[in-house]
């Protein structure tokens, strides 16, 4: 294939068919690489959390005197007695948050953004359900980022911790009973960051090294 830049002045550079290939290929795949590393970026990872030491709160609400307070506005809730909704046991008192019907969901509205999330649920009496799944989701305005569900151990306290650290930052955490004919309750609601890096995190950073990494060895053997 012959390449002319158009100044009669200047020597035509020749290429063969196999090397023009070969350089349009390596460019293909760098681009491809490239492409998949900041699409891996434009989407949510979410990490299930255990328990509340995996989170760096900086805000907690308890329940026990206010509903909303601070950055956190729960829309459809209602302060409740533990005594009535879980047992009598609550993770740090005698109250939590009650959804005002069933089956609903919580929903609560962040006025900051935060990577990370937990509470602590209940009311899981086998009075009206077999068993269910909490399911903790969590958006950016209107778009989902991710959830994670965890087994209701259904001996009627809440005492369960259910949270996510996400890698994209939200303003919007749901938690619903998957249609349980059960009331909504938690407790101890917490949002803030991370308390340790999360895996994800480094795992895709590596992805995408190791992407381009092989792409450049690549061009280099070809060029030799």
């Amino acid at each position: 294939m012959l390449l002319y830049d158009g100044f009669s002045n200047l020597p035509a550079i020749t290429l063969n068919q196999n090397q023009f290939m070969n350089k349009q290929s390596a460019l293909t795949l760098a681009a491809c690489a490239a492409a998949t590393l900041m699409a891996s970026t434009a989407h949510a990872s979410v990490t299930q959390l255990t328990n509340a030491s995996q989170i760096s709160a900086s805000y907690v609400n308890n329940f026990e005197t206010v509903k909303d307070s601070g950055p956190a506005t729960f829309g459809n809730g209602q302060l409740y007695s533990a005594a009535s909704a879980a047992s009598g046991v609550t993770s740090s008192g005698t109250s939590g948050l009650l959804s005002l019907d069933f089956p609903q969901a919580l929903e609560v509205s962040l006025s900051s953004s935060y990577n990370a999330v937990g509470m602590y649920f209940g009311n899981d009496d086998v009075c009206c359900s077999t068993g269910y799944a909490a399911t903790l989701e969590v958006f950016s305005g209107a778009t989902s980022l991710g959830s994670v569900s965890l087994t209701a151990n259904m001996n009627d306290y809440a005492d369960q911790f259910i949270g996510l650290s996400s890698t994209l930052s939200f303003d919007k955490v749901v938690i619903s009973y998957g249609g349980a004919s059960l009331y909504t309750y938690i407790d101890d609601f917490q949002v803030g960051v991370a308390a340790v890096p999360e895996p994800e995190t480094y795992a895709m950073l590596l992805a995408g090294l190791g992407v381009m990494g092989a792409v450049a060895r690549r061009r280099k053997a070809r060029q030799v």
